[in-house]
This record gives C-alpha cells, sequence and structure tokens, in this order.
C-alpha cells in the first residue's frame, strides 16, 4: 500500500516540476523520470530535517549528558548551539568557571558555554540534579 501511494506521489511530483519548471520548449533540459526518482529517493534518505531533529533529542543517557569535552581550534565562545572559531590561538585556553585559577579548553556537554578543568568536572557533575 506504502510503495503504491509513493509511486502515485512521485508521478504527480515529477508531472508537476515538468509542467510548471520547465514550460512549452524547455521540456529537453527536465530530468529524465528515472534520474528525477533518483534524486527524490536520495532525498529522502537524507533528509536534513530528520537530521537536525535526531541533533536536538534531549533524551541523552545522564553520563554521557555530563560528558567532558574538548572545544574545536580557534573556539571562543559557543553561541545559538554554534561555536564561533574566531580566536587568535589555535588551542585558546579560558579560565575555569568554578574559579579554580586554571586555565582550560574543556567544557561538559551539558552546558557547552561554560569551560570547566578536569579537577572542576566531578564537583559539577556531583552538584548538578539528577535529570533522570
Amino acid at each position: 500500500m506504502f510503495s503504491f501511494i509513493l509511486a502515485v506521489c512521485e508521478v504527480n511530483a515529477f508531472l508537476a516540476l515538468r509542467y510548471f519548471c520547465f514550460p512549452g520548449n524547455a521540456a529537453e533540459s527536465c530530468p529524465t523520470f528515472l534520474k528525477f526518482r533518483l534524486r527524490l529517493a536520495f532525498e529522502l534518505i537524507n533528509n536534513k530535517y530528520i537530521i537536525a531533529d535526531e541533533e536536538e533529542d534531549e533524551d541523552v543517557p545522564f553520563g554521557r549528558q555530563h560528558e567532558l569535552k574538548s572545544a574545536p581550534i580557534h573556539a571562543q565562545k559557543y553561541q545559538n548551539r554554534r561555536w564561533i572559531c574566531r580566536a587568535k590561538y589555535k588551542y585558546q585556553a579560558y579560565y575555569c568557571r568554578m574559579k579554580c585559577g586554571k586555565k582550560t579548553r574543556d567544557y561538559c556537554a551539558c552546558n557547552p558555554g561554560s569551560w570547566i578543568c578536569k579537577r572542576c568536572h566531578a564537583k559539577h557533575v556531583l552538584t548538578m540534579p539528577n535529570e533522570e
């Protein structure tokens, strides 16, 4: 049943593409039905919206939620779910947020915007409320 519905949608999408995007004499530049099907299958398999939703899932196990990670090279800060990599030095270090006085490039996965050293990471995990 699903394959029948998919085939009907495929044909309708192809005919709409040919009618609206390649009207009149431009039909020669229109992709063949086979090429259209291959591109459509590729886009359905590698759907960028599904991949983005999977990355945003909050169902991370507790141990991995507080995993200590190292920042990418030239990392300056973490803003809008992206690293801003404009630091002067390749492996720029920043002071630990727990005010221990050490410089580090590490951060906890639960809060990428805050720098935390390896020694203070254990305190951080113990003081955080259990989010299970």
